[in-house]
């Protein structure tokens, strides 16, 4: 009938629509693309979008190229990984041949990484090979956490390693490195002669492997303010181009600032 909607043409509009923003490095719109056919209650991002929404936005201007560095600051438990394994999914999928490094305090944590986003671009309950239907060839390598698109790199599409592993002649980074959660734990936050060596092996090990252009990515439930996002809050403070974001657990009522819908 004239002036009516049809239901599966506007959900065939709305679904390609969503495709093309995904293919354009829209951040949103590729986490809620890749999930369309999960169920409801097993989907990362829609039921976590109203509080996540200044993550993502401030993501979305790293990528955008309107930030070097960010900063994200949030309570254990709220999304910080897994936020971070569906940008890497993003990125090695529009950027198969240039590296990206991926951080944290332990290979355990790593590990949980590499194999977070080898879920979504092998899983079919996503839908990235729709997104980047080119990336037939997928390489791994579980010992070395790595992972190439396309072919077998020099310098792998993405890397995997810990604070402490070595990253000699390992990888470069040229589209985003990562740092998740580099300090331990308390122990090591009470300790400033560990956050000092904490703070060297990040500035010799971790940032000397970016290229030009590279961007950086922080994200962290912070424990002392000599922690590696502390000290660069510190020494970029009038760096507009070094953008910090917190929320903590609650807001000024009380309330949770993380009231996820599942």
């Amino acid at each position: 009938r004239k002036g009516s909607i049809n239901y599966d043409d506007s959900n065939a509009v709305f679904r390609a629509t969503l495709l093309l923003e995904a293919r354009g490095l829209q951040f949103g719109s590729y986490m809620e693309y890749i999930e369309l056919e999960r169920e409801p209650e097993k989907r990362f991002w829609i039921p976590r979008r109203n509080q996540l929404a200044t993550v993502c936005s401030e993501i979305q201007k790293l990528i955008n190229g309107e930030y070097d560095i960010l900063t994200i600051s949030l309570p254990p438990g709220t999304g910080k990984s897994t936020i971070e394994i569906f940008l890497h999914s993003m990125l090695i999928g529009k950027y198969p041949d240039n590296c990206s490094l991926a951080s944290g305090h332990s290979s355990i944590l790593t590990n949980s990484i590499y194999d977070g986003v080898l879920s979504i671009i092998q899983d079919p309950e996503y839908l990235w090979k729709e997104i980047y239907p080119d990336n037939k060839n997928i390489i791994t390598n579980a010992k070395e956490q790595t992972i190439d698109i396309g072919r077998k790199h020099r310098f792998s599409s993405l890397t995997c390693r810990a604070i402490g592993a070595s990253l000699t002649g390992a990888t470069r980074c040229e589209i985003l490195l990562s740092a998740d959660d580099l300090v331990s734990g308390i122990e090591e936050a009470l300790s400033k002669e560990r956050l000092d060596k904490l703070w060297t092996a990040y500035t010799n090990d971790l940032k000397s492997r970016k290229k030009l252009n590279a961007k950086e990515l922080h994200l962290a439930t912070r424990w002392s303010v000599h922690d590696p996002i502390g000290r660069i809050c510190s020494e970029y403070s009038d760096n507009a181009r070094v953008k910090s974001l917190v929320i903590p657990a609650l807001d000024d009522t009380g309330e949770s600032n993380f009231n996820y819908r599942y």
